[in-house]
């Protein structure tokens, strides 16, 4: 007889009365359980994942050519404006500068009018053969400074600015008015209209006015007054140029 599988085979009971045949045991049948994990709230998108709408942006040719377009009207602007152009970073432009100092030519403020009262001996030394005569001398006179003259050398680029080196003032001759001037006074000695040694010479007369004149022309600074006119007039030219340190000095 083949022995059975005890737990596949019915049990036979091996002792008293015959039985039977014994069902075999039942395993009880287990079911599962699932187990329900509370599960994270999901979390709001963030900016880097959320979605955006993607922005034109424009091409290296349209960038190019608003700012050609930009350039161009700033230049037309400041043309019809009458403003400058700065300097390059290499400096000003020495040779322009040059040109717009020479074409100043002759500067100044212009004839001043002058007048002046002075007395002069006349005749013999011997007493009563002289004369005193008080003139009046009345006239112009004017200080120029000839900006033409300025040569290359006179300009010097000093990093972002200009030195400027211009003639000193030159004092012109004074323009005497004969027709208003003339004696105020006459003191003849009491022999001098006998003798005729009283008179005095029309051209010696005229050139101590015009010395009188000069004289008077040099204590008002005339000659000052023309250098710092000149000057004036330098910074002015350069500043179209867009040359504003400008350091003018007078030669000599």
């Amino acid at each position: 007889m083949t022995a059975l599988d005890a737990p596949t085979q019915p049990r036979v009971a091996r002792w008293g009365p015959a039985r039977g045949r014994v069902p075999p045991r039942r395993t009880p049948t287990r079911v599962p359980t699932a187990v329900l994990l509370p599960s994270a709230a999901p979390s709001p998108p963030t900016p880097a994942t959320s979605a955006r709408p993607r922005s034109r942006r424009p091409t290296r040719v349209a960038l190019v050519a608003g700012a050609l377009a930009a350039g161009l009207l700033t230049g037309a602007a400041l043309a019809v404006l009458g403003v400058g152009v700065a300097p390059t970073a290499a400096g000003p432009d020495r040779a322009a500068a040059l040109r717009a100092v020479q074409r100043l030519g002759i500067v100044g403020p212009g004839p001043q009018p002058m007048d002046v009262t002075f007395t002069m001996d006349t005749g013999s030394r011997l007493p009563g053969l002289g004369s005193t005569i008080t003139y009046e001398a009345v006239g112009t006179d004017a200080a120029t400074v000839d900006l033409s003259q300025v040569a290359a050398a006179d300009v010097q680029v000093r990093g972002s600015g200009l030195t400027v080196r211009i003639p000193s003032a030159h004092l012109a001759t004074p323009v005497l008015d004969e027709s208003s001037s003339g004696v105020r006074n006459q003191d003849e000695g009491f022999l001098a209209g006998l003798f005729g040694t009283g008179d005095v010479n029309p051209s010696d007369l005229r050139s101590a006015a015009r010395s009188h004149l000069n004289d008077q022309a040099q204590s008002l600074g005339l000659s000052e007054t023309a250098q710092r006119v000149a000057v004036a007039a330098v910074k002015a030219a350069l500043r179209p140029l867009g040359i504003t340190a400008v350091d003018v000095t007078v030669a000599g």
